[in-house]
């Protein structure tokens, strides 16, 4: 048994030819054609992200939670705008253990 075993970064994901017998066994080659033309290595980044196009307003203070949903929407791609006083907000003056030599 002559098997071609390497590690997952240098293995190449199968060949449609490849999986397409065993999507016809299964008796879904619609979505074998359906996941090939969506989902292939290439298109990876032409659609557009899922919150394309929404405006998030961020107006936390003293709150981390806000400044983490508020990355994970940017992520998303929504344009986050972060409501601040004047001085910006408080928690970008916190140092770790309040030593100010971390700044």
């Amino acid at each position: 048994m002559d098997l071609d075993v390497r590690p997952y970064p240098v293995t190449p994901p199968p060949s449609y030819d490849e999986v397409k017998p065993i999507y016809e066994r299964r008796k879904a080659l619609e979505f074998c054609d359906w996941a090939e033309e969506n989902l292939r290595f290439e298109k990876r980044y032409t659609k557009d992200e899922a919150l394309t196009g929404y405006r998030i307003l961020d107006i936390g203070l003293w709150r981390l939670g806000h400044k983490f949903c508020a990355s994970l929407y940017g992520e998303a791609g929504a344009e986050v705008v972060s409501i601040e006083p004047p001085k910006g907000d408080p928690l970008r003056k916190l140092t770790p253990f309040g030593r100010e030599e971390y700044l």
